[in-house]
């Protein structure tokens, strides 16, 4: 209910300020209320945008910005605190439509969260001023960046374009054209590289595909956690891409162009688009995506044997290996590490390593950098047999000939520390140079 003073005003015309910070209360992301959100949204508001087209209902400073809309007779303008995601998201394409047909934004400046009492985390905050006419401009948003300096003086550092992507293809479109035809077939489901648990979420793996990118949402703030791979099925309902021989390479070029962006409170709210194949340094990029994709420390692939599920023993493959099996039985014969032997003794090479050294060879069109990075895994990989075969357990698999980077790595960190580190400085290099593009 309105206060009188405001209905009479609204009533006579008089030209209108709204001043509001909404609050951030939404569901969480996987589809269920968490205990502090629960049914925040469920109100009689969120009904009545569903039966007037209005997207974004499931979010409150959506429905504040519709209640006003709806109460305004051309004389409410607003000024608004809150994240701009409303600005940039997929999901409110459709609220923009409807928002920008009564209402246009002004001005605006862009801050860290930080900078509100008792918040600590790093994401961006927008005030916004949106008058009351219908919008020419839906995409571009020019905010001020601001920021507090150690004498509490507010100092402008500079703009920030805030976009959506509303009139071109998303990333996330892109990704769903990349994913597989087929039949759903039981398979292990990984929450990380050595650990696999039942759960009732979604299917378990496409027939004939041997790896999982999970690609979580279309914007920067979901890189960070939102976006890993695994061997096999995953253990939450979110946005995936399953991995086969066809589509390796251009699932790598998402995964990279996602990992080595960093979030930060300027550019979370930041949207992806579809790749631009034709410019003159892509496909310099897709073979240096692979690299990246094997080594990154979201790379969670695994090499496991005999492990149990649904009651089941199933033998997990990495078909990322980057070697040879000839090359780990004659490292094994040197190392007298029985094990590794037996268990490459009849493989076949994996599909990564017939991708880089095979018909293709697309080690040769690797850049300089990325070269360097694969050459010191192989390395290490030499160097450590020996401690590998010290360090093999049940639960780490390394007796595995084609154990995965998730796994490499914790022989490497334990007893070649300098080693390892020259390795991720290597990999630090390419991902700088990989980042602009």
């Amino acid at each position: 209910k309105l206060p009188e003073g405001l209905r009479k005003a609204i009533e006579e015309g008089r030209q209108i300020i709204v001043l509001m910070n909404p609050p951030y209360a939404r569901p969480a992301s996987n589809g269920k209320n968490n205990k502090v959100e629960k049914g925040s949204a469920d109100t009689n508001i969120s009904d009545k945008m569903k039966e007037d087209g209005w997207s974004g209902t499931s979010n409150i400073q959506a429905q504040f910005f519709y209640r006003i809309s709806k109460l305004s007779k051309g004389n409410i303008n607003i000024g608004v605190f809150c994240k701009p995601n409303y600005l940039t998201s997929v999901s409110f394409r459709g609220f923009r439509n409807k928002f920008f047909e009564s209402y246009s934004y002004d001005c605006g400046f862009l801050f860290k969260a930080s900078h509100f009492a008792d918040v600590s985390s790093v994401w961006g905050i927008h005030f916004a001023i949106y008058t009351n006419k219908k919008s020419k401009e839906k995409n571009v948003f020019t905010h001020d960046m601001l920021d507090l300096s150690n004498s509490l003086v507010i100092d402008s550092i500079g703009t920030k374009k805030v976009n959506n992507v509303d009139n071109g293809k998303t990333l996330s479109e892109y990704n769903k054209k990349l994913n597989p035809k087929g039949d759903n077939i039981e398979f292990p489901k990984f929450s990380s590289a050595l650990r696999i648990k039942e759960t009732n979420w979604g299917s378990e793996i496409k027939n004939g595909t041997f790896s999982t990118m999970v690609s979580n949402g279309n914007n920067v703030a979901e890189n960070a956690n939102g976006v890993y791979l695994v061997n096999g099925g995953i253990t939450k309902n979110v946005g995936k891409v399953y991995i086969n021989n066809e589509n390796i390479l251009d699932v790598m070029v998402t995964f990279s162009s996602r990992k080595s962006i960093n979030g930060d409170w300027v550019n979370d709210k930041d949207e992806y688009l579809t790749p631009n194949k034709e410019h003159e340094q892509f496909e310099q990029f897709k073979y240096d995506s692979l690299v990246y994709s094997i080594f990154n420390n979201s790379s969670e692939q695994s090499s496991l044997r005999q492990v149990e599920y649904k009651d089941k023993l199933w033998d997990i493959k990495n078909e990322f290996f980057w070697m040879s099996a000839d090359r780990m039985k004659q490292l094994s014969d040197e190392n007298g590490y029985d094990n590794l032997h037996n268990d490459a003794r009849t493989a076949s090479d994996r599909h990564v390593y017939k991708l880089l050294f095979g018909e293709e060879r697309i080690y040769d069109k690797l850049s300089d950098d990325a070269k360097a990075v694969l050459d010191k895994a192989t390395e290490l990989v030499e160097k450590s047999m020996e401690l590998r075969q010290v360090m093999a357990d049940d639960h780490n698999h390394l007796d595995s000939w084609d154990a995965g980077y998730a796994q490499l790595k914790l022989v490497w960190k334990e007893y070649f520390t300098e080693e390892f580190k020259e390795f991720r400085d290597l990999y630090k290099t390419m991902e700088d140079r990989m980042r602009p593009l």
